[in-house]
Formats: C-alpha cells, structure tokens, sequence
C-alpha cells in the first residue's frame, strides 16, 4: 500500500503517518523528519539546510526528491507525509511513481498554528514557537504546495482534522479498507 499524505503545517500529517505505520507495518516517509535527523546529528546535509529549515522555508526540490527517492526506491509499501510540496516535486512524483491513496488533512489554519505551538513545547522546537517562521510556513503553504496538491484533485480524499486524532484515523482508514 502506497500512500501520500498533504496538508497545512500542524494538521496531524505525521500524527496520522505514524497511526498507519504502526496499524499496517508500512515505512513512514517525512521528509521534515529526515532532515531533522541530519539537523540534530550534524551530518554534511544537515549543516547546509539547517538555516533553511530554521527559517521556514523549504530545502530545494532536486534534493528533497533524492531524499524521497533514496528512501522510497527500498521500499514496497511507504506512508509519504508531506511529499510532495511543490509542483515540481509533484510531477517528479509523478513521473517515477505512484500511490494507492491520496489524503489531503484538512484544518482551520488557527488549530493548525495550535497544534504547532504544542508540538514546538513539547518537542523543545524553537521554530514552531516563532511566529515569524510560522506565518512564512503557511505562505509558502498557500503559494507553493497548493498548486501542487491542485495537480492530485481528481484522486485526493479530504479528510476533515477538527475533530479527535482517532476520529480522523478512522475516516482515513474507511478510505483504505474500501
């Protein structure tokens, strides 16, 4: 099983991911994740996006997509949280592969900023407690993953994410289990 999961910053993709991987033995793919890791861990590529990330933008497409395809060309099965986000990475995407299930998590950007600034406390993020980073988080959201997700329109479930995390799963997986 194949799935791409979009949506805002702070909807509950990686919340609802990991839900997934655990119910169904699937590998969860997040890029932010990944490099996070290479962040923390002080590695060559995580030196040279650190500033990036730290400020809310996006790494480049060409090396996103060599994370993803690194990660993606081991497995059979994968949970993609996040990917793409942009409409180059969406026609990468694409090109080279494919899923069973598209979800776009869907919020009101006030919860959205919430559940970020939870996440930042508890995490001991200091990025997702600036509200500098996070106002340019949801710009590039609107003007750049957008239009990517616009691509996936005619096979995209929406999923609302108001409601309770296991309320949200169990819409997901009435989508999965048809």
């Amino acid at each position: 099983m194949k799935i791409v999961l979009f949506g805002p910053p702070g909807v509950g993709k990686g919340t609802q991911a990991k839900l997934l991987e655990k119910e169904f033995n699937i590998p969860h793919i997040s890029t932010g994740q990944i490099f996070r890791d290479h962040i923390e861990n002080k590695t060559e590529l995580g030196l040279q996006i650190v500033d990036i990330m730290n400020s809310g933008n996006f790494v480049s497409d060409e090396l996103t997509c060599k994370i993803v395809d690194t990660n993606i060309s081991k497995s059979i099965n994968y949970i993609l949280d996040g990917f793409p986000r942009t409409e180059y990475q969406g026609e990468w995407f694409k090109e080279r592969y494919n899923a069973n299930h598209y979800f776009l998590l869907d919020a009101t950007t006030q919860t959205c900023r919430d559940r970020i600034k939870k996440r930042g406390k508890i995490e001991n993020r200091p990025e997702d407690l600036d509200d500098k980073v996070i106002e340019e988080r949801f710009n590039i959201y609107r003007n750049t993953t957008l239009p990517c997700i616009y691509n996936f329109k005619d096979i995209i479930h929406i999923i609302k994410c108001e409601y309770p995390i296991k309320d949200v799963y169990k819409n997901i997986k009435e989508y999965i289990n048809v």
